[in-house]
Protein backbone atom coordinates (compact mmCIF):
# COMPACT_ATOMS: atom_id res chain seq x y z
CA UNK A 1 0.00 0.00 0.00
CA UNK A 2 1.67 3.35 -1.14
CA UNK A 3 0.32 6.63 0.62
CA UNK A 4 0.79 9.65 -0.83
CA UNK A 5 0.03 12.83 1.28
CA UNK A 6 0.02 16.35 0.61
CA UNK A 7 0.91 18.52 3.58
CA UNK A 8 2.48 22.07 4.94
CA UNK A 9 3.52 20.02 8.17
CA UNK A 10 5.76 17.10 7.17
CA UNK A 11 6.55 15.90 10.81
CA UNK A 12 3.29 16.50 12.66
CA UNK A 13 1.30 14.38 9.40
CA UNK A 14 3.96 11.70 9.66
CA UNK A 15 3.79 10.47 13.02
CA UNK A 16 -0.03 10.18 12.96
CA UNK A 17 -0.20 8.19 10.18
CA UNK A 18 2.97 5.95 10.97
CA UNK A 19 1.01 4.56 13.41
CA UNK A 20 -2.21 4.11 11.66
CA UNK A 21 -0.77 2.21 8.32
CA UNK A 22 0.47 -1.42 8.44
CA UNK A 23 4.21 -1.49 8.96
CA UNK A 24 4.54 -2.57 5.31
CA UNK A 25 3.03 0.58 3.79
CA UNK A 26 4.62 3.28 1.82
CA UNK A 27 4.17 6.72 3.06
CA UNK A 28 5.70 9.77 1.33
CA UNK A 29 4.89 13.49 2.11
CA UNK A 30 4.90 15.95 -0.45
CA UNK A 31 4.77 19.83 0.46
CA UNK A 32 1.32 21.35 -0.61
CA UNK A 33 2.58 24.22 -2.40
CA UNK A 34 3.81 21.73 -5.84
CA UNK A 35 0.61 20.01 -5.61
CA UNK A 36 -1.00 21.06 -8.71
CA UNK A 37 2.22 20.64 -10.90
CA UNK A 38 2.62 16.70 -9.01
CA UNK A 39 -0.82 15.63 -10.24
CA UNK A 40 -0.40 16.78 -13.90
CA UNK A 41 2.21 13.33 -14.25
CA UNK A 42 1.19 9.69 -13.30
CA UNK A 43 1.45 9.29 -9.86
CA UNK A 44 2.33 5.69 -8.42
CA UNK A 45 -0.06 5.66 -5.34
CA UNK A 46 -3.09 3.66 -4.28
CA UNK A 47 -4.33 6.81 -2.35
CA UNK A 48 -3.65 10.24 -2.02
CA UNK A 49 -4.69 12.48 0.69
CA UNK A 50 -5.15 16.30 1.66
CA UNK A 51 -3.45 17.55 4.94
CA UNK A 52 -6.04 20.60 5.73
CA UNK A 53 -4.80 21.31 9.46
CA UNK A 54 -3.39 24.17 7.99
CA UNK A 55 -5.16 25.29 5.27
CA UNK A 56 -8.40 24.67 5.95
CA UNK A 57 -12.20 24.42 4.59
CA UNK A 58 -11.22 27.32 2.00
CA UNK A 59 -7.99 25.41 1.16
CA UNK A 60 -9.92 22.15 -0.02
CA UNK A 61 -11.42 24.43 -2.24
CA UNK A 62 -7.99 25.50 -3.99
CA UNK A 63 -6.97 22.15 -4.36
CA UNK A 64 -10.24 19.89 -4.65
CA UNK A 65 -10.19 20.58 -8.80
CA UNK A 66 -6.62 19.61 -9.36
CA UNK A 67 -7.11 16.46 -7.09
CA UNK A 68 -10.06 15.32 -8.60
CA UNK A 69 -8.56 15.72 -12.18
CA UNK A 70 -5.78 13.15 -11.40
CA UNK A 71 -7.47 10.41 -13.59
CA UNK A 72 -8.19 6.62 -11.05
CA UNK A 73 -6.62 8.16 -8.36
CA UNK A 74 -8.53 7.96 -5.56
CA UNK A 75 -8.10 10.99 -3.14
CA UNK A 76 -9.29 11.82 0.54
CA UNK A 77 -9.10 14.40 3.28
CA UNK A 78 -6.61 14.18 6.23
CA UNK A 79 -8.15 15.95 9.22
CA UNK A 80 -6.04 14.93 12.25
CA UNK A 81 -7.91 16.95 14.66
CA UNK A 82 -11.19 16.85 12.98
CA UNK A 83 -11.39 20.41 12.46
CA UNK A 84 -13.80 20.54 9.40
CA UNK A 85 -16.99 21.35 10.76
CA UNK A 86 -18.87 20.17 7.48
CA UNK A 87 -17.00 17.09 6.40
CA UNK A 88 -19.63 16.33 3.59
CA UNK A 89 -18.21 18.99 1.43
CA UNK A 90 -15.76 17.29 0.92
CA UNK A 91 -17.31 14.55 -1.26
CA UNK A 92 -19.21 17.44 -2.62
CA UNK A 93 -16.12 18.51 -3.95
CA UNK A 94 -15.27 14.78 -5.07
CA UNK A 95 -13.02 13.54 -2.02
CA UNK A 96 -13.29 9.45 -1.88
CA UNK A 97 -12.12 9.34 2.12
CA UNK A 98 -12.11 11.72 4.97
CA UNK A 99 -9.35 10.70 7.68
CA UNK A 100 -10.69 12.37 10.73
CA UNK A 101 -9.40 11.12 14.03
CA UNK A 102 -11.69 8.22 14.50
CA UNK A 103 -10.64 6.19 10.80
CA UNK A 104 -7.19 7.40 12.45
CA UNK A 105 -7.59 5.33 15.41
CA UNK A 106 -9.15 2.72 13.61
CA UNK A 107 -5.90 2.21 10.93
CA UNK A 108 -6.03 2.65 7.20
CA UNK A 109 -6.13 -1.29 6.36
CA UNK A 110 -6.26 -3.21 3.37
CA UNK A 111 -10.02 -4.11 3.86
CA UNK A 112 -10.37 -0.08 4.17
CA UNK A 113 -8.46 0.52 1.08
CA UNK A 114 -10.81 -1.97 -0.86
CA UNK A 115 -13.76 -0.11 0.39
CA UNK A 116 -12.47 3.21 -0.86
CA UNK A 117 -11.41 2.39 -4.23
CA UNK A 118 -15.13 0.48 -4.10
CA UNK A 119 -16.69 3.86 -3.21
CA UNK A 120 -14.73 5.66 -5.91
CA UNK A 121 -15.56 2.83 -8.74
CA UNK A 122 -12.19 1.77 -9.52
CA UNK A 123 -10.74 -2.31 -7.83
CA UNK A 124 -8.66 -3.16 -5.47
CA UNK A 125 -5.40 -4.10 -6.54
CA UNK A 126 -4.93 -5.98 -3.40
CA UNK A 127 -8.76 -7.09 -2.36
CA UNK A 128 -9.06 -8.38 0.95
CA UNK A 129 -10.47 -11.92 1.08
CA UNK A 130 -14.30 -11.77 1.78
CA UNK A 131 -15.91 -13.50 4.67
CA UNK A 132 -17.78 -16.47 3.42
CA UNK A 133 -21.11 -16.17 4.16
CA UNK A 134 -24.89 -17.60 2.34
CA UNK A 135 -25.87 -16.01 -0.07
CA UNK A 136 -29.33 -14.20 0.00
CA UNK A 137 -31.76 -16.50 -1.72
CA UNK A 138 -33.42 -13.25 -3.00
CA UNK A 139 -37.06 -12.07 -1.87
CA UNK A 140 -39.16 -13.90 -3.71
CA UNK A 141 -37.74 -17.68 -2.58
CA UNK A 142 -38.08 -16.47 1.06
CA UNK A 143 -41.45 -18.69 2.79
CA UNK A 144 -43.67 -17.40 3.85
CA UNK A 145 -44.25 -16.96 8.01
CA UNK A 146 -40.55 -17.70 8.21
CA UNK A 147 -38.25 -15.60 10.26
CA UNK A 148 -35.42 -13.72 8.52
CA UNK A 149 -32.57 -11.25 9.95
CA UNK A 150 -32.58 -8.24 7.58
CA UNK A 151 -31.97 -4.49 7.89
CA UNK A 152 -34.77 -2.00 8.19
CA UNK A 153 -34.38 1.24 6.35
CA UNK A 154 -37.07 3.66 6.87
CA UNK A 155 -37.36 6.47 4.51
CA UNK A 156 -39.88 10.12 4.56
CA UNK A 157 -39.27 13.45 3.07
CA UNK A 158 -38.11 16.18 5.39
CA UNK A 159 -40.23 19.04 6.35
CA UNK A 160 -43.41 18.02 5.67
CA UNK A 161 -45.13 20.90 7.40
CA UNK A 162 -42.74 23.50 5.57
CA UNK A 163 -43.64 21.41 2.02
CA UNK A 164 -47.35 21.44 2.95
CA UNK A 165 -47.13 25.28 3.60
CA UNK A 166 -44.83 26.05 0.27
CA UNK A 167 -46.66 23.16 -2.34
CA UNK A 168 -50.22 22.82 -0.54
CA UNK A 169 -51.69 19.59 1.11
CA UNK A 170 -52.70 18.15 -2.66
CA UNK A 171 -49.26 18.44 -3.85
CA UNK A 172 -47.87 17.27 -1.14
CA UNK A 173 -49.82 14.11 -0.76
CA UNK A 174 -48.11 13.53 -4.84
CA UNK A 175 -44.93 14.22 -3.73
CA UNK A 176 -44.92 11.67 -1.38
CA UNK A 177 -47.04 8.60 -2.90
CA UNK A 178 -44.35 9.74 -6.25
CA UNK A 179 -41.25 9.28 -3.36
CA UNK A 180 -42.40 6.12 -2.42
CA UNK A 181 -42.35 4.81 -5.75
CA UNK A 182 -38.68 6.39 -6.44
CA UNK A 183 -37.88 4.83 -3.46
CA UNK A 184 -38.77 1.53 -4.32
CA UNK A 185 -36.49 1.66 -7.12
CA UNK A 186 -33.98 2.87 -5.31
CA UNK A 187 -34.32 -0.14 -3.04
CA UNK A 188 -34.01 -2.16 -5.56
CA UNK A 189 -31.06 -1.52 -7.16
CA UNK A 190 -29.61 -1.96 -3.71
CA UNK A 191 -30.91 -5.21 -3.37
CA UNK A 192 -34.04 -4.75 -1.40
CA UNK A 193 -37.50 -4.38 -1.23
CA UNK A 194 -40.05 -1.51 -0.12
CA UNK A 195 -42.29 -3.73 2.41
CA UNK A 196 -44.80 -1.04 4.07
CA UNK A 197 -46.16 2.34 4.19
CA UNK A 198 -47.59 4.32 6.89
CA UNK A 199 -48.91 8.30 5.48
CA UNK A 200 -45.35 9.54 6.25
CA UNK A 201 -42.89 7.28 4.92
CA UNK A 202 -41.74 4.19 3.30
CA UNK A 203 -40.58 0.77 5.36
CA UNK A 204 -37.53 -0.88 3.42
CA UNK A 205 -35.68 -4.01 3.80
CA UNK A 206 -32.50 -5.01 2.75
CA UNK A 207 -30.49 -8.33 3.40
CA UNK A 208 -28.47 -8.44 6.25
CA UNK A 209 -25.17 -8.44 4.49
CA UNK A 210 -24.22 -6.26 1.69
CA UNK A 211 -24.48 -7.43 -1.75
CA UNK A 212 -23.55 -5.04 -4.20
CA UNK A 213 -23.90 -1.21 -3.12
CA UNK A 214 -24.22 -0.51 0.29
CA UNK A 215 -27.80 1.49 1.51
CA UNK A 216 -26.11 3.84 3.71
CA UNK A 217 -23.46 4.73 0.84
CA UNK A 218 -26.58 5.07 -1.81
CA UNK A 219 -28.48 7.36 1.05
CA UNK A 220 -25.33 9.06 1.89
CA UNK A 221 -24.98 9.97 -1.87
CA UNK A 222 -28.80 10.70 -1.98
CA UNK A 223 -28.58 13.08 0.48
CA UNK A 224 -25.66 14.80 -1.09
CA UNK A 225 -27.76 14.82 -4.17
CA UNK A 226 -31.00 16.13 -2.98
CA UNK A 227 -31.71 19.49 -4.77
CA UNK A 228 -30.84 18.00 -8.08
CA UNK A 229 -33.45 15.11 -7.59
CA UNK A 230 -35.96 17.01 -6.02
CA UNK A 231 -35.82 19.27 -9.32
CA UNK A 232 -35.14 16.52 -11.74
CA UNK A 233 -37.03 13.92 -10.53
CA UNK A 234 -39.97 15.83 -8.47
CA UNK A 235 -40.01 18.85 -10.64
CA UNK A 236 -40.09 21.00 -7.02
CA UNK A 237 -38.49 24.72 -7.11
CA UNK A 238 -38.36 24.19 -3.35
CA UNK A 239 -36.17 22.27 -0.96
CA UNK A 240 -36.19 19.06 -0.83
CA UNK A 241 -34.61 17.17 2.73
CA UNK A 242 -35.08 13.55 2.87
CA UNK A 243 -34.59 11.47 6.22
CA UNK A 244 -32.97 7.75 6.38
CA UNK A 245 -33.26 5.29 9.59
CA UNK A 246 -31.75 2.21 9.64
CA UNK A 247 -31.96 -1.10 12.30
CA UNK A 248 -31.34 -4.73 12.53
CA UNK A 249 -33.13 -7.28 13.40
CA UNK A 250 -35.95 -10.23 12.66
CA UNK A 251 -39.39 -10.00 11.98
CA UNK A 252 -41.58 -13.02 10.12
CA UNK A 253 -41.79 -12.41 6.16
CA UNK A 254 -44.77 -12.00 4.23
CA UNK A 255 -44.99 -10.50 0.72
CA UNK A 256 -46.06 -6.46 0.31
CA UNK A 257 -49.68 -6.35 0.50
CA UNK A 258 -50.33 -8.73 3.44
CA UNK A 259 -47.74 -7.30 6.26
CA UNK A 260 -50.97 -6.21 8.21
CA UNK A 261 -50.69 -9.34 11.00
CA UNK A 262 -46.90 -8.69 11.28
CA UNK A 263 -45.79 -8.39 15.28
CA UNK A 264 -42.25 -7.72 15.74
CA UNK A 265 -40.27 -5.49 18.44
CA UNK A 266 -37.50 -4.53 15.51
CA UNK A 267 -40.25 -3.68 13.14
CA UNK A 268 -42.45 -1.10 15.74
CA UNK A 269 -38.60 0.08 16.61
CA UNK A 270 -37.80 1.25 13.03
CA UNK A 271 -40.72 3.22 12.77
CA UNK A 272 -40.88 4.90 15.81
CA UNK A 273 -36.83 5.59 14.87
CA UNK A 274 -37.88 7.18 11.93
CA UNK A 275 -40.89 8.63 12.68
CA UNK A 276 -40.09 10.42 15.94
CA UNK A 277 -36.02 10.90 15.94
CA UNK A 278 -34.82 11.13 13.13
CA UNK A 279 -34.38 14.66 12.18
CA UNK A 280 -34.51 16.66 8.14
CA UNK A 281 -31.16 15.79 6.46
CA UNK A 282 -29.65 13.06 8.94
CA UNK A 283 -29.20 9.22 8.64
CA UNK A 284 -29.48 7.33 11.57
CA UNK A 285 -28.53 4.34 12.58
CA UNK A 286 -29.27 1.91 15.97
CA UNK A 287 -25.83 0.15 17.19
CA UNK A 288 -27.16 -2.95 15.22
CA UNK A 289 -26.29 -1.36 11.86
CA UNK A 290 -22.73 0.43 12.72
CA UNK A 291 -21.03 -2.27 10.88
CA UNK A 292 -23.02 -1.28 7.62
CA UNK A 293 -21.55 2.43 7.60
CA UNK A 294 -18.59 2.33 4.82
CA UNK A 295 -15.04 2.87 5.35
CA UNK A 296 -14.86 6.21 3.69
CA UNK A 297 -17.83 7.98 5.18
CA UNK A 298 -17.55 6.10 9.13
CA UNK A 299 -16.10 9.11 10.39
CA UNK A 300 -19.24 11.54 9.43
CA UNK A 301 -21.20 9.35 11.82
CA UNK A 302 -21.08 10.98 15.44
CA UNK A 303 -23.18 9.50 18.61
CA UNK A 304 -26.46 10.53 18.97
CA UNK A 305 -27.53 9.24 22.27
CA UNK A 306 -30.36 6.93 22.83
CA UNK A 307 -33.68 5.89 22.30
CA UNK A 308 -35.94 3.34 23.12
CA UNK A 309 -32.78 1.19 25.12
CA UNK A 310 -30.71 1.51 22.05
CA UNK A 311 -27.52 3.36 21.34
CA UNK A 312 -27.69 5.57 18.08
CA UNK A 313 -25.78 7.21 15.71
CA UNK A 314 -26.42 10.04 13.13
CA UNK A 315 -25.03 11.55 9.96
CA UNK A 316 -23.54 15.26 10.61
CA UNK A 317 -25.53 17.49 9.28
CA UNK A 318 -25.16 18.71 5.60
CA UNK A 319 -25.41 22.33 5.10
CA UNK A 320 -27.29 23.58 2.45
Amino acid sequence: MRILVFSETPDRVEGALKAALPKDADLEILPLRGLKRTVQKPLNADLVYLDIADIGEAGLGRYASALASAEKLPWGVLDTAGELTDPARAFFRGARDYLGPGALRAGITPARLSEIRAFAGLECPNPAAPEPAKRFPGWDRLPEGSEIDVRFCYVSVGDPEGLRERIGEKRLRKLREDFAGFMASWAAECGGIAWMRDPEGTLLLFPERDEGTSPVLAAFRLILDRALVGYEVFRLEVPLTFRFSFHAGRTVWRRPGSTGTIVSGDVNFIFHLGGKYCSDGRITLSAETEASIPAPIRDLFVPAGDFEGRRILASRKFRD
